[in-house]
């Protein structure tokens, strides 16, 4: 039974931070800077969950995180499923070559993953769409690049936080990874 609960505890705190994060990167930093280059906050979650979660946990997290956030976005939700799913293939791909644990790593995946998440929008918008993304936003990009150092580091903590309150361990840890 307490397993179960902090389960629940585990997934509604996700969930609300999915959204506190959506909310304050709609409304507060689109405020403060251009919409197009405010920080990607949900995309820490997504890396986060992509480095500590098993695939099939961070797939379904993919589709929760792609459906909570539809409400604060224009992009379609397949776009952002394919996008989410590509920055998660890639987050684990280098988590299974390097690895070690931290928030200098986080920080470092996680603007990557800002890299991967653009790229692969704009690519999967030339192949698959009529009226592709217009050209890409450079310094959009680069500013939401140089914001993960700053960000990462304050959700890498709050994931943490929550993951230790609720008793789930990293699957790295259950694993003899060197």
């Amino acid at each position: 039974m307490i397993e179960r609960r902090l389960l629940l505890m585990h997934i509604l705190g996700y969930v609300a931070l999915i959204f506190f994060v959506c909310a304050t990167q709609s409304s507060f930093f689109s405020q403060i800077f251009d919409a197009e280059s405010a920080p990607n906050l949900y995309l820490a979650i997504v890396v986060y969950i992509g480095l500590h979660r098993s695939f099939v946990e961070s797939v379904l997290w993919i589709y929760t995180v792609s459906f909570l956030i539809s409400s604060f976005s224009n992009v379609p939700i397949g776009f952002m499923l394919l996008t989410q799913f590509v920055v998660v293939l890639g987050v684990r791909a280098v988590r299974d070559r390097i690895f070690w644990p931290g928030w200098q790593y986080f920080s470092g995946i996680y603007a990557a993953s800002i890299s991967v998440f653009h790229l692969s929008f704009y690519l999967i918008s030339i192949f698959m769409e009529e009226n592709p993304a217009p050209s890409p936003y450079w310094l959009a990009w680069l500013i939401q690049i140089l914001w993960a150092p700053v960000v990462g580091p304050i959700l890498h903590v709050a994931m943490q936080m929550m993951d230790s309150l609720t008793n789930r361990t990293s699957v790295l840890t259950e694993l003899d990874v060197v």
